[in-house]
C-alpha cells in the first residue's frame, strides 16, 4: 500500500490502486462514476469538481469549488447558511421579522459573496446530507489537510458531518490543528437497543 498523500483525477484515476476492502470497493464504484461524468449528470443542482485523495492508499473524495452561488448545500456553505435561511424564513409566520431577517440575510451574503466564500475544498464529500467517514485515523485526516492547503492556497478546507458522538478524536484532532467549528444543522442519533435474549425454553 502506497503511504503519503497523492490526488487523482478524472485522467489520472487509473493509477490509483483501490484497497480490496469493503470501504475501498465501495469508494471505487461510487467515486469513479462520479469522475466518468459531471457530478450534474447525477444530481441537477449540484455544480462541482470531483477528486481523491488517496491518505496511506485510503481513497476519500474531495470537492473543488470557487463560487456556484446556485449550488446545492452539500457543495456550497453560501446556499447553506445563506440561500435556505431566505427560504425557511416563511416559517416564522411573522410577516414584520420575515422582512427584517430577509434584508439581513441580503447583506450578509453580499458580503459572504465578496469575501469568496464558496472558494472551498471539501473533504470526504460524497455529495450527500450526511458523510460517514472513512477508517482514517485523525493522523491520516491531518495529513490530508496539510497537504491540501499546499495544493489549494486561498481556499478554505471543509470538513461536514462531524459530530462529539460520531468523531470526537477527529473532531479533538482538528481542534488542536487549529481548525474552528462552525455550526451546521441538528441530528438526531438513535441508540440501537439489545433485544434480551431468551434464558431458555
Amino acid at each position: 500500500m502506497k503511504q503519503g498523500v497523492a490526488q487523482y483525477d478524472k485522467e489520472s484515476i487509473a493509477q490509483l490502486e483501490w484497497p480490496d476492502t469493503e470501504y475501498g470497493r465501495y469508494a471505487r464504484q461510487y467515486i469513479t462514476g462520479l469522475l466518468e461524468r459531471p457530478a450534474e449528470h447525477f444530481i441537477a443542482n449540484v455544480r462541482t469538481t470531483v477528486r481523491v485523495i488517496a491518505v496511506d492508499g485510503l481513497p476519500i473524495p474531495i470537492t473543488v469549488n470557487e463560487a456556484e452561488y446556485a449550488n446545492s448545500y452539500v457543495c456550497s456553505p453560501y446556499t447553506h447558511y445563506v440561500s435556505y435561511a431566505r427560504e425557511e424564513l416563511a416559517l416564522l409566520h411573522n410577516r414584520l421579522l420575515e422582512g427584517m431577517l430577509s434584508v439581513l440575510l441580503r447583506g450578509t451574503g453580499l458580503l459572504l459573496r465578496t469575501a469568496r466564500f464558496n472558494r472551498v475544498v471539501q473533504v470526504n464529500n460524497w455529495l450527500l446530507s450526511t458523510n460517514l467517514y472513512p477508517p482514517a485515523s485523525p493522523g491520516q485526516m491531518l495529513k490530508v489537510l496539510d497537504y491540501l492547503r499546499q495544493e489549494y492556497p486561498g481556499y478554505t478546507i471543509l470538513l461536514r458531518s462531524l459530530s462529539n458522538e460520531t468523531s470526537g478524536p477527529l473532531m479533538e484532532a482538528l481542534a488542536g490543528y487549529g481548525c474552528k467549528r462552525v455550526p451546521s444543522r441538528q441530528i438526531y442519533l438513535l441508540q440501537r437497543l439489545q433485544r434480551p435474549r431468551p434464558s431458555g425454553w
